[in-house]
């Protein structure tokens, strides 16, 4: 059991040292045992569950960079400033 464990562990970890898109496509595929098989989806629902969040300020400095600009907000309620990094 602790192999197993171990496994899953490695399989969610490994997944979400790919970044947030990774993240939702193993949260997406851990309702698809019939795409992945049984394992592999009961260990890819820990992505849902027990995952860590990503750090907000690093999230804004990918988004900044990657278009070369922005300002915010986010998404309604969520305000961002360049300023802030």
């Amino acid at each position: 059991k602790d192999l197993v464990l171990a496994g899953e562990l490695e399989l969610c970890n490994s997944m979400s040292s790919l970044g947030p898109v990774a993240v939702k496509l193993g949260q997406t595929l851990s309702q698809r045992p019939d795409l992945v098989g049984v394992e592999a989806s009961k260990a890819l629902k820990r992505l849902q569950t027990q995952n860590t969040a990503f750090d907000n300020q690093l999230a804004y400095a990918v988004l900044h960079e990657s278009l070369q600009y922005f300002d915010g907000p986010l998404a309604p309620g969520i305000e961002y400033s360049s300023s802030s990094n």
